[in-house]
């Protein structure tokens, strides 16, 4: 009998320490969830900051500017390419040397029997 009330006065003290554990999960639990909605906004803005970053820099504004090597290089395909008829077939080879081939792969050239011709394609340097 003895045994049987000290069984069910520990069972007392097992249930009140589940409870208070349950209590302060529970009470984390409200705090995470207070919690998340300043996270997630957080998130968002950084994210959004980040995108709008990419943004500016992928830009056509920033696209403009470019090396003067490279500027130089394109301003003298495009006198090359000026040279090259629409009509008749040009041995454009011995204008372009080894550079040909790039302009016939990117579709400013097309090759036929007597030579080269121009292609519509706009050329912007």
């Amino acid at each position: 009998m003895k045994q049987h009330a000290l069984n069910g006065y520990h069972e007392q003290i097992a249930a009140a320490i589940r409870t208070t554990l349950a209590l302060l999960d529970d009470a984390q639990t409200a705090k995470k969830a207070e919690r998340v909605p300043a996270v997630l906004s957080d998130a968002l803005a950084l994210d959004a900051t980040r995108r709008h970053k990419r943004k500016a820099s992928s830009s056509e504004e920033s696209r403009k500017y470019y090396p003067a090597a490279t500027r130089k290089q394109r301003k003298q395909s495009a006198a090359l390419l000026a040279k090259v008829s629409t009509d008749t077939p040009t041995d454009a080879g011995r204008l372009l040397g080894k550079r040909v081939g790039s302009f016939v792969r990117r579709g400013y050239l097309l090759k036929v029997d007597g030579g080269y011709l121009r292609t519509a394609k706009a050329f912007t340097p």
